[in-house]
């Protein structure tokens, strides 16, 4: 089972990857470039305090790595500070 995560920030990357990770299954955190093939792990997209046309970018970039997992989602704040508004249209 593959599991891919995106955040905004990385508190939000870590918080949500909590939920999935154990000691017999280690659930890394990533902040730069995109999605390993096949493999389990959160990724901090750092959209969080960007324009919003760089998060959209930014997010729309990764949305296929993501899609492909079965596990996969965009963890969202939970104030919607950033541009979580502008990722989900």
């Amino acid at each position: 089972m593959t599991v891919r995560i995106l955040a905004d920030d990385l508190t939000g990357a870590l918080d949500a990857g909590a939920c999935f990770a154990s000691v017999e299954r280690p659930l890394p955190v990533r902040w730069r470039g995109g999605f390993h093939h096949d493999v389990d792990e959160v990724l901090d997209i750092d959209t969080r305090t960007t324009s919003e046309r760089a998060a959209v970018e930014r997010l729309s970039r990764c949305l296929p790595s993501l899609a492909a997992a079965e596990i996969g989602f965009k963890k969202i704040d939970s104030l919607l500070r950033g541009n979580s508004q502008s990722e989900l249209t």
